[in-house]
Parts: C-alpha cells; sequence; structure tokens
C-alpha cells in the first residue's frame, strides 16, 4: 500500500458506484427507537426490597439547581413535574417503585413517557432497579440491558442518585461478566447474552445488546486456530454500528452471508455495501468496520488453512459458475480522523482489544491482489444436467478453500439458486444420501425446495459426515409423482451450503441452545413402497432380489 497523505482535515471521497457505498449511518434517533406490540401485558406486582450490592465505585451527585428547586427521582424539577412529589428516602423510594417483567420494560417506559407521566416513570424505573438489586446473584437479561440501553440514550431519565449508583454497579458486574479473562464466566455471560438475542422482542428493545456481545457465536467447527487448519462457522447478529471501533482476525479469512439487513463495511481498502443475496470475503488481518440501518443477522464461515478461490472449472471450460468479472473489489477511501478508537483482535480464537487515537482507515490508495471482495449470488452461472439424474451439488460451488489432499476441501461454498430443472425418468430433488463430507445448510429467504416447511430464513442444519439425509416426506410424495416436465426451481429462494471434508463438531452452546430435538420426525412419514414377493426366492432360499412396486 502506498500513497501521499494530503493535509490534515481534508477527506478524500471516492466516485460513488454500485460497488461503493459512501457516507456514514447514524445511530437511531430517540424517536427511532423501535417499539414492540402487546396484545397483552403482564399484571404489575411488588416486592419487598433487598440490600444493595456492597462495594460500589463513587458517584457523582446531581447538580444543585437554583434555589427554591428540588430533584424529582428523574432528575426534574417540581416545577415541571405533573404529577406526586418525589419520595425523600430509600424506603420511599421502594414503595414508590412499580414492578413489571423485563421484556415490557422499555415499552412501558416509553409508552409513560409519551404521556408525560412522571410519576409513572419513576415508579417503572426504581422498581426495575429493587428488582436487580434483589435477585442480583442471578439479574434478568432483559431488565438490565434495557436500562443499560435507556442510560445511554436517555440519561436524562437517571439523574436520581439511587438509581445512578445501582446502574453504575450493574455495569461493573456486565464489564466483569464480557471483559473477564475467566473462559468460564466469559461463556455463562455469551450464552445469556446470545440466548436474550435470539427472542425478537429482546433484539428490538435492546440496542446495547450486540454492543456487549461482540455479536458473533459460533455454531461449528473443527480444526484449531494454532495449528492453522480447519474452520469455524459462526451466526451473527447486530442492531448497533461499530462507531469508533474496527476488527480483525488473526486467524483466517472471513466469507460474511448476510441473511437479513444490509452491512456497509468499511476496510482499509475502501467501503462495499454489502446486502442480503450477496456475499463478502474479509482476509486474515485486513481490519474493518460495520455500520447497519437496523436490525441485521447472517452467518459467517473462517477458513484457517488458506485463502477463498474460485473451484476449477474442468470440463466446463474458460465461462461458468462465479465469474471472475463479477467480483467486485473496494476504491479506495480514507478518512483523517483523530478520535479514541478501539481496534479488536480475534487472535487463537480470543478476543483481545487496543486503544488508538486515530482511525485505522486513512490509506489514501492500494495496490495488489490482497484485497476484499464482495459478489452478488444473482451473477452465478449455473450448471445442471439436460439429461438425467441428480448432478452433484459440487457443480453449484462458488468459492472453495482446498486442502492439501487432491480433490476435498476445507471448504466449499455451494448455493442452490432460482434454475430450470428437465431431468427425465429421474427423482429429481436431491436423493437419499450419505457423505464424506459435513454439510452446514443455511437459507438467505424463500423456501429450500427439499424442505419447505421447518426450515426458515436465517435457520440452519448441520448433517454430519456418513449421517443419512434427504427430503422431507412432503417433498418425496410430491417429486414422485411430479409430471416431469420442463420446470423452474427455487424461484424467490436463495439456499446455500458450507462443505467440508472435515468433521465439525457443534459447540456446547449450540447444542445445547440450537438444537431442534424433533427435526428427525420430518423423515418419520416416509413409507416403504417395494416388498419382494413371497414366492421369489431360489431352492437354496436366496432372494432373487426381484423388486415388484407396492400399489
Amino acid at each position: 500500500m502506498s500513497g501521499k497523505r494530503p493535509a490534515k482535515g481534508k477527506v478524500h471521497i471516492a466516485p460513488p458506484g454500485d460497488f461503493i457505498a459512501l457516507g456514514k449511518g447514524k445511530s437511531p434517533a430517540d424517536s427511532d427507537l423501535p417499539r414492540l406490540q402487546s396484545s397483552s401485558k403482564k399484571p404489575e406486582k411488588k416486592r419487598e426490597g433487598a440490600p444493595g450490592i456492597s462495594g460500589a465505585p463513587p458517584v457523582k451527585k446531581p447538580k444543585i439547581l437554583s434555589h427554591g428547586q428540588t430533584f424529582t427521582p428523574l432528575g426534574r424539577t417540581d416545577t415541571d413535574r405533573r404529577s406526586s412529589p418525589a419520595p425523600s428516602s430509600v424506603s420511599q423510594y421502594e414503595e414508590l417503585a412499580v414492578e413489571v417483567d423485563g421484556v415490557e420494560l422499555l415499552e412501558e417506559i416509553l409508552e409513560a413517557e409519551d404521556m408525560c407521566n412522571d410519576e409513572r416513570l419513576e415508579a417503572l424505573i426504581c422498581g426495575a432497579v429493587k428488582q436487580l438489586k434483589q435477585f442480583r446473584s442471578k439479574p434478568e437479561t432483559a431488565m438490565y440491558l434495557t436500562l443499560m440501553h435507556l442510560a445511554k440514550e436517555k440519561p436524562s431519565l437517571f439523574n436520581n442518585e439511587v438509581v445512578i449508583e445501582e446502574l453504575l454497579q450493574l455495569e461493573n458486574l456486565c464489564k466483569q461478566l464480557y471483559e473477564t479473562a475467566d473462559t468460564n464466566l466469559r461463556s455463562e455471560a455469551e450464552k445469556a447474552l446470545i440466548q436474550f438475542a435470539e427472542s425478537p422482542d429482546c433484539l428490538n428493545k435492546c440496542q446495547l445488546l450486540l454492543e456487549r456481545g461482540n455479536g458473533m457465536a459460533t455454531i461449528c467447527g473443527a480444526g484449531d486456530t494454532r495449528g492453522r487448519h480447519g474452520l469455524g462457522i459462526y451466526i451473527y447478529t447486530c442492531n448497533t454500528s461499530m462507531d469508533n471501533k474496527c476488527f480483525y482476525s488473526s486467524d483466517g479469512d472471513l466469507l460474511i452471508v448476510p441473511q437479513q439487513g444490509g452491512l456497509l463495511i468499511t476496510t482499509e481498502f475502501g467501503k462495499m455495501q454489502v446486502d442480503p443475496n450477496e456475499i463478502c470475503v474479509i482476509q486474515q488481518g485486513i481490519r474493518f468496520s460495520v455500520a447497519v440501518s437496523g436490525e441485521t443477522r447472517g452467518y459467517m464461515m473462517e477458513v484457517f488453512d488458506g485463502h477463498f478461490t474460485l473451484p476449477n472449472l474442468g470440463p466446463i471450460g474458460a465461462n461458468g459458475l462465479a465469474n471472475p468479472r463479477d467480483f467486485l473489489t473496494p476504491t479506495a477511501c480514507y478518512e483523517d480522523k483523530d478520535c479514541d478508537y478501539t481496534v479488536t483482535s480475534k487472535f487463537q480464537g480470543h478476543l483481545f482489544s487496543a486503544k488508538q487515537g486515530h482511525s485505522p482507515f486513512d490509506v489514501v490508495a492500494w495496490h495488489g491482489n490482497y484485497a476484499p471482495y464482495k459478489y452478488n449470488l444473482d451473477n452465478f452461472c449455473t450448471m445442471n444436467t439436460v439429461s438425467f439424474d441428480h448432478v452433484d451439488p459440487s457443480v453449484f460451488t462458488v468459492l472453495t478453500c482446498q486442502s492439501l489432499k487432491p480433490g476435498t476441501a476445507i471448504a466449499d461454498f455451494v448455493i442452490f439458486p432460482p434454475r430450470w430443472s428437465v431431468a427425465q425418468n429421474t427423482f429429481r430433488p436431491p436423493y437419499y444420501h450419505r457423505n464424506c463430507m459435513s454439510e452446514f445448510m443455511g437459507l438467505i429467504l424463500g423456501k429450500y425446495e427439499a424442505k419447505e416447511e421447518g426450515f426458515s430464513p436465517g435457520g440452519a442444519t448441520l448433517h454430519s459426515m456418513m449421517t443419512p439425509h434427504g427430503p422431507d416426506a412432503e417433498c418425496f410424495e410430491n417429486a414422485s409423482n411430479a409430471d416431469l416436465k420442463p420446470q423452474r426451481v427455487a424461484d424467490g429462494t436463495m439456499a446455500f451450503m458450507f462443505e467440508s471434508s472435515l468433521s465439525m463438531a457443534v459447540t456446547e452452546w449450540g447444542n445445547k441452545t440450537k438444537v431442534d430435538e424433533k427435526y428427525y420426525e420430518c423423515w418419520q412419514p416416509l413409507k416403504k413402497h417395494f416388498m419382494i414377493a413371497e414366492n421369489d426366492t431360489n431352492s437354496d432360499g436366496a432372494s432373487k432380489a426381484k423388486k415388484k412396486k407396492a400399489k
């Protein structure tokens, strides 16, 4: 990388285009905070108070107002208050507290604020703090994340000294959980965080959630980062932009597959706007920051061995599958910005952070071929049979990371795009099989042709090597009785597969929180359609293996 840096304060903006998305996403305003519509509310209840958490750090007292003015628990003056006066002691504060369920807290507070009902606002906040104090050994995740979010977005609600003190204690607890070097504590905290993120209610209500949890969780993988061999498969959820923060992996190359919501990715090479039905690859060591405009989620795969490349086309020839011309790289675009900046590195499977005084995206020019890139899956040139038989899905490979063993891959990225199906005398869906590869399936949009029910966008399946699998019973019946005329398949759908020659293991978190214990039931209705005739045996009793179709 090279180039002359211009005078401080000037920012060069690359020409706009389909690939370069300029500008910075802004944090949602208070008025834009998402609100969940609830058809019913749990009854409010009151509990007795409990002693506070000891060892709290000193806190600043609220600023003293002019003579004659007093604070309410929300830090407002008595002249502004529309309800009863503030309590003057902790006992009154506890009596005032109104307790509601954690997942309803934010909606209740915002509703009270909209109605200018200060008394209810005070009661709800005091009630939440009271509950967290009472159950401090196992605090309700929704409760403390909602309060931390409000403290960040609406600090005017928290000018009461008791509330401030208790919230600081709770934030220290969270910091201990999420930044401790104790792997057991981190593991438990991560489980609680990601379980909480799975609830659509809580994802809407807690903007701070994934900022605390780094937004990424490992589903399965194989190998070892220290030995530079293997892969990891992750899911991510995010609704907060990485302001003055960036990330890079020291372990391998990342392939990112957005499923919901677009990602504006700033790298040292420029910017990429990556939307659902597009993918991007960010190689080992490249710093990047992500801006989002709403709720986002998707899949990621990291390879530790080498880099992703295009598959060998073999007899296909010069053109087909993913063509090199459709892969796009950024145009140089830099920022000259002095600020408190956090750089986070993934090293040997652990996260480390460092502070610096400027943005790392101050590279004014670059050249070479080690650069991030994106690809639109609609540009894939599909190959398929025009005669008979179901073709192996390797013909749908977009990218591969090959192993040292010829013909096998550390990871293949395979898609199942919209296409024509014309095979004759053929069971057209994927046939029932066992595989020498591990197959991790994901769904970006639509319905997967081999399992239209129970496999939703954002979901995933893992079929471990040599585990038999195939279409569900409904798909089998429909395909077995279908008229074999040319027809379109998978319109409005995009499913994909991370396939590996390595035997992937599901993480403990994945096993406890993600496994569908009833998944096997989709094959239970399958019926036997062939039988051996009773008199169809040799003299020695052995079957002639002649089969007749049952009616």
